[in-house]
């Protein structure tokens, strides 16, 4: 079994919450690919997969205060237990301790969709119970996420068809709604790892590792 632990430490380099730091989640089974997000007086939100059930992954999610308190239930809120399993969260701050958490997802589809669940400060997720669902009719995996300024997000992700990957991004608002979906690069090949990079102005910098040569891995960028 795996569990979640954090620390804390302060801009001298010493540690802040003990010696082997704080309990996130340390429930049976394995906690995996944890992530986190600020909550902006801090303390931090960390998400990751879990399969506490025994039976597939899950989305939970806990914030830990800047005094290395857990603040929501013991080991974690709950953000997604739909069937089949949801694995590798990424999540940005939004306001007042609340966060945004995208995930890929398998639910519905022979290959992974992609989800995503707005939580406020106080742990209460905000949209449709096991999350809202952002994009997949084939292979996606969320990769990369910031946010729009307006309680939304942008979302980077690859898209598997045919052996090959292209990378998409869409725009997910704080209603939510998605916005648009744009093809940020579908040359030849693949196109793998996206990173996103906020332009302040409700658009993205993206880049990518990029198989187009077939011979290299080369880095491109694209602005939408």
């Amino acid at each position: 079994a795996t569990d979640i632990y954090a620390q804390r430490i302060d801009g001298t380099g010493s540690i802040r919450w003990g010696n082997n730091g704080k309990i996130v989640s340390n429930t049976n089974g394995y906690e995996d690919f944890p992530a986190m997000a600020s909550d902006g007086i801090g303390g931090a939100v960390i998400t990751w997969q879990d399969d506490r059930n025994e039976v597939d992954q899950n989305i939970y999610a806990q914030r830990m205060s800047a005094g290395g308190t857990a603040l929501w239930a013991a080991n974690g809120i709950k953000v997604c237990d739909a069937s089949k399993n949801q694995t590798y969260p990424v999540i940005i701050s939004y306001q007042s301790g609340g966060v945004i958490i995208a995930w890929n997802d398998l639910r519905n589809f022979g290959g992974s969709a992609i989800y995503a669940q707005r939580v406020n400060g106080n742990g209460i997720t905000q949209w449709t119970s096991n999350g809202y669902f952002v994009s997949g009719d084939d292979s996606k995996a969320a990769t990369s996420i910031i946010p729009d300024g307006n309680g939304g997000a942008i979302i980077a992700f690859e898209s598997y068809s045919n052996s090959t990957s292209d990378i998409y991004a869409t725009h997910l608002s704080s209603t939510p709604a998605v916005e648009w979906t744009s093809v940020i690069s579908n040359s030849a090949w693949s196109q793998k790892i996206p990173h996103l990079v906020s332009d302040n102005l409700g658009g993205a910098t993206i880049t990518w590792e990029d198989y187009r040569s077939n011979s290299n891995i080369d880095i491109y960028a694209q602005h939408v």
